[in-house]
């Protein structure tokens, strides 16, 4: 991360493979399921969860908007610790929101939140 220029890291932001969704299709093959299961990204979401102390993880799109405003509100570029503790547990959520479909999913795509997080902490 020093070669790179950077010092820590504030935001993590991972949408798992819609795993619960493909296995859910009629047709599906186990070679379709197998691939959908998301690896890399659980393991990047808990390690975040677990340092929920500096880093604030998102895993839900619903909440693409909530962590925007707190970063545009905060006056410092910062999520309070209550919200980072309310992100975090969400990873623990043994029906992990990012696998199940919100119907309340706010209208912002995911390359529009990553540029509005990394331009306010930048």
């Amino acid at each position: 991360m020093a070669a790179r220029g950077y010092d820590h890291i504030d935001v993590v932001v991972c949408n798992l493979y819609p795993f619960q969704k493909k296995v859910a299709e009629p047709n599906v093959t186990i070679e379709q399921a197998v691939e959908e299961v998301d690896i890399g990204g659980v393991t990047l979401l808990r390690a975040a969860a677990k340092n929920h102390a500096r880093v604030t993880v998102v895993c839900d799109p619903s909440d693409y908007v909530r962590v925007t405003e707190s970063l545009e509100k905060s006056g410092d570029n910062t999520i309070s610790l209550p919200i980072r503790q309310e992100l975090a547990l969400k990873v623990s959520n043994p029906i992990h929101p990012a696998i199940q479909p919100s119907p309340h999913i706010q209208s912002i795509h995911p390359s529009t939140f990553l540029f509005k997080v990394t331009h306010l902490l930048t």
